[in-house]
Formats: structure tokens, C-alpha cells, sequence
């Protein structure tokens, strides 16, 4: 089903296009033909429209819609939950992109944080055909050159030629999406066809897969759980507030005090608060001094870099939240942008944490 496949789609129920091209335009109002964007868009403006276009859909019916067609079209055929890439990876590729340096090299997604348990769902928003379209190599031949490059340490200009030498153009139509795994190798070669192809490609990860690099509720969300806005909580200026670090956690201990702080000060930039006082556990003591805050300090709000923040051991995990909900102290998990404030939290909470144990890498042994 993912070996690089394509598949049709209702496009008029599934509408995707409407909130590219009507994000598009708040910023090139006179775009109507998504194939000829270049012709309004300078090439060096490309990379910051794609970042404006998919800040922008977050606050649409966009990401709604999607996950209403994985659960129509894809999952029936999994016969397993899945989680969903939060945001999607918008890409914009315009005629003689080689010009500019933006040709997508060829990789694959265990080459570039996937686990094996990620399947990417690829949709275009304007015909991709010949060399304005993803050029891709079915999984059999993907794991040959896999092993033989890694055998052989191939250098990048090799691996990228005996890839260009192997790959096909995937030549789609809109209202059509390719399924493809981490396994399959895939990239861009120059486009000379004179048409701009939009697309956009979105991950999921499947129960007990492997993630990798990408963590559920950071990387993923729940499907169905797409309303961006209900993840902030006004902290108001009388309230009591601290961010907390600790090291105890499996995917935490080897993320030190300034990468926390890093995450949780653009968390504090995005959602609009001040940055606060900063604490932290003493490592080695069992999130011993989060307990303490919880019970002794009549705090309002802690914020924390994640989920992987809290105990690893699930009832001392179930302990710490039903303290914060007990003692009306709010927790704000930065890196996964949402916050415990109500019971329904909890679920949602070790959900994400147990969705799966597979943490080994998809590259230590090819």
C-alpha cells in the first residue's frame, strides 16, 4: 500500500487546494493559477511564502479536513490507530529551482530522524508530472542502495547519481495522493518543465511503530485533534508562575538545562507570556522537587520543556498530574504546545506517552 503508490481522492469533499490558494493570496492577492505562481512570485520570496502558508493554514479548516480524508481513504486499510504529523511540510517548487540552490536532494526518512513506524501521505495541489514532480525509487531497489552505500561509504555525489540513475518521476493529477514509507529514497532533480508544482507532505505514525527523532505529541497529534487555538491558556499578570527542568526522563536526560529553556522561552514568544522565574529538580531525586512545588508552593502555572518532562513510571506519572489538577496549578508542556488543566488532559496525556515503545533507531544496523 505505501511502496510509492497513488491513490484517488474526492477532490470536490476534500477541497485542500481552496486553502492553499486562499493563504497564497493574502499575501499575492492576484495568484489564481497555482501552476504559474512563479510568474508572481520572485524566487528568492519562495522560501518565506512557504513559511507564511503554513503558519497561516494552522488557523484554517485545513488540517480538519485532512485528517477527515486519512480516515476515509487510509486508515480503514491499516486496521491500526495512528497518530498524525502535527503541522505539514508545504513545498513550493518552481521552474529552474537549480538556480537558487533549492533542488531536494535525494534521502530518505530513516536518513533524516523517521523511524521506520512513520508512512508519509504526499499530496499535490497543481499537476506533478516529469521533472517538476518528487522523483522516487521503489522500496526493493531503495534498501539495495541502502545497504551498498553504507557498505561502501558512498560520498554524496555518488549516492546522488546512482539515485538520479533509479528514480522515476511520480506523474499525479490533483485529487490523487501517493503513499510512500521511510524506507522509499526520493528527492528533486532540476525543474525544467515551466510549471510551479505545490504539495504538501504529511507523516503518520502507526501504533507501537517507531518514531525515531519524531516524538507523539511534539512531532504528532492525535487525528481529530486539530484546533490550534484551544492549546493556549491565558496566564494573567497576578498569578504565580516558574518553569521547571529536569534530567530523570528517557528522551529528557540528555537534553541539558539550555535547550530547555530555549524551547520553553518560544513557547513563552508564541503564546504571549513573559518568560518567568527559572527552577528545576535535582537530578537523581525523582522529580522529587516538582511534588514539593505542587503541594507547598500555591503555584498557578509550571511551565515545562514536554510530556517526556514528567516520570517515566506510570503511576508516579498519574500521581504528579492528579497533584497539578488537585492543587489548581496548571502544567504547560512547551514542546507539545498544549497544557493540563482539566481532567480530559490525562487521557490525552498517557495516550501520547504510551502510544508506543519502540525507541531504537532505524540507522544503527542497515
Amino acid at each position: 500500500m505505501f511502496d510509492a503508490t497513488v491513490y484517488d481522492y474526492d477532490i470536490e469533499k476534500y477541497n485542500l487546494d481552496h486553502y492553499i490558494i486562499s493563504c497564497i493570496q493574502k499575501y499575492y492577492p492576484t495568484v489564481k493559477d497555482l501552476s504559474i505562481l512563479h510568474e508572481t512570485v520572485h524566487p528568492k520570496k519562495v522560501g518565506e511564502l512557504v513559511k507564511l502558508v503554513g503558519k497561516d493554514l494552522a488557523d484554517t479548516n485545513f488540517y480538519s479536513l485532512f485528517d477527515e480524508l486519512v480516515e476515509e481513504y487510509i486508515l480503514p486499510s491499516l486496521n491500526t490507530e495512528v497518530l498524525i504529523q502535527k503541522f505539514g511540510n508545504i513545498r513550493i517548487t518552481i521552474p529552474d529551482q537549480d538556480k537558487t540552490g533549492t533542488v531536494l536532494p535525494y534521502h530518505q526518512g530513516r536518513w533524516v530522524g523517521n523511524g521506520l513506524g512513520l508512512r508519509t501521505i504526499w499530496v499535490p495541489f497543481t499537476d506533478a508530472y516529469s521533472s517538476n514532480s518528487l522523483q522516487i525509487i521503489g522500496i526493493e531497489k531503495s534498501r539495495e542502495i541502502t545497504k551498498n552505500s553504507t557498505i561502501e561509504n558512498w560520498d554524496y555525489e555518488k549516492l546522488q547519481n546512482v539515485c538520479i540513475d533509479n528514480s522515476y518521476p511520480v506523474n499525479i493529477k490533483k485529487g490523487q495522493y501517493l503513499l510512500f514509507t521511510q524506507e522509499n529514497i526520493h528527492g528533486g532533480v532540476p525543474n525544467r518543465t515551466g510549471k510551479t508544482r505545490i504539495s504538501i507532505d504529511v507523516r503518520v505514525l502507526l501504533k507501537n511503530g517507531q518514531p525515531h527523532r519524531k516524538w507523539p505529541g511534539s512531532y504528532f497529534r492525535i487525528l481529530g485533534d486539530s484546533k490550534i487555538s484551544s492549546r493556549k491558556v491565558r496566564i494573567e499578570e497576578h498569578e504565580n508562575v516558574v518553569t521547571y527542568a529536569e534530567y530523570e526522563g528517557f528522551k529528557t536526560r540528555n537534553i541539558d538545562l539550555h535547550f530547555q529553556t530555549l524551547t520553553i522561552k518560544d513557547y513563552c514568544n508564541r503564546m504571549g507570556y513573559t518568560f518567568p522565574h527559572q527552577t528545576g529538580d535535582n537530578e537523581g531525586r525523582n522529580h522529587s522537587y516538582l511534588e514539593y512545588l505542587l503541594n507547598e508552593k500555591k503555584l498557578d502555572h509550571i511551565l515545562m520543556f514536554s510530556i517526556y518532562s514528567l516520570p517515566d513510571n506510570s503511576e508516579r506519572r498519574k500521581y504528579i498530574l492528579r497533584l497539578a489538577l488537585d492543587n489548581k496549578c496548571k502544567l504547560h508542556f512547551a514542546n507539545e504546545e498544549f497544557v493540563l488543566y482539566e481532567e480530559s488532559m490525562l487521557n490525552k496525556i498517557e495516550y501520547l506517552r504510551n502510544f508506543t515503545d519502540d525507541w531504537s533507531s532505524p540507522v544503527c544496523h542497515n
